[in-house]
C-alpha cells in the first residue's frame, strides 16, 4: 500500500492504484483528524474544543449513525459524561472528588445538560452504577456495584500504612493468601 500526503488530506491507495481505500482530512497542519472517509461510504468525523479535546466522534453512512459519542470535560480535563448518540439509554456520567479522583460512574439516559442520569439503563446485565469510597491516598475503602437499582456487590478493603491491601471483605490477606489475578491467553486455550 502506498500513502500519499497532500497539504490537508492523505489517501491510502490499494496495491493496484485504483480508488482510495480511505481518505483523511486534517485540521490545519496538525495530525488531528477531522474526517475519515472509507471506500464503503462510511465517514468518521471528530470535533474538538478550543483546547484540542475530542468533543464529538461519529461514524455514519449518510444520515444514519453507526456509532457516535459526545464528551464534556471539567477544567482539569476529566471526562464528565459520554453521550452515546447511537444508544442514548446507555450514556455515562462520571463524578470526581476534590482531588479529581473518579468516585462515581452511572449509566443510563442523560438529561439535556449532561449533568444527571434521568433514567438508569435497562440493558440486561449492564452495570447501572459504580461508586468508590477512597481514603486520602486513593486506596479503595469501599466499592459498590449497582444493577437494576440493587446493590450487587459491596467490596470493602483495609490497607496497611504502606498502602498494601490488608483485608478484602473482612478476610485478612497474609503471606499465604493473596488476591487472585487471572490471565487469559486467547491464543492458547
Amino acid at each position: 500500500m502506498e500513502l500519499h500526503h497532500r497539504s490537508k488530506e492523505s489517501n491510502l491507495i490499494n496495491d493496484f492504484g485504483f480508488s482510495p481505500i480511505v481518505t483523511y482530512d486534517y485540521i490545519g497542519r496538525t495530525t488531528r483528524v477531522l474526517q475519515k472517509t472509507s471506500q464503503n461510504g462510511s465517514e468518521r468525523t471528530v470535533n474538538y474544543d478550543g483546547i484540542r479535546r475530542p468533543t464529538q466522534l461519529q461514524t455514519a453512512i449518510g444520515p444514519s449513525i453507526i456509532v457516535g459519542f459526545e464528551h464534556d470535560y471539567d477544567a482539569e480535563d476529566n471526562k464528565l459524561n459520554e453521550r452515546k448518540l447511537h444508544d442514548s439509554s446507555n450514556s455515562e456520567l462520571y463524578a470526581y472528588d476534590s482531588a479529581y479522583r473518579l468516585i462515581d460512574f452511572e449509566r443510563g439516559t442523560l438529561n439535556a445538560s449532561g449533568t444527571e442520569i434521568i433514567t438508569p439503563t435497562t440493558t440486561t446485565d449492564a452495570l447501572q452504577n459504580r461508586n468508590w469510597t477512597l481514603d486520602g491516598v486513593g486506596n479503595w475503602q469501599q466499592n459498590d456495584l449497582l444493577q437494576e437499582g440493587t446493590i450487587l456487590q459491596t467490596e470493602t478493603r483495609q490497607h496497611t500504612n504502606l498502602n498494601e491491601i490488608f483485608s478484602v471483605g473482612g478476610v485478612r490477606l497474609n503471606g499465604r493468601r493473596r488476591l487472585t489475578c487471572y490471565i487469559i491467553d486467547i491464543y492458547n486455550t
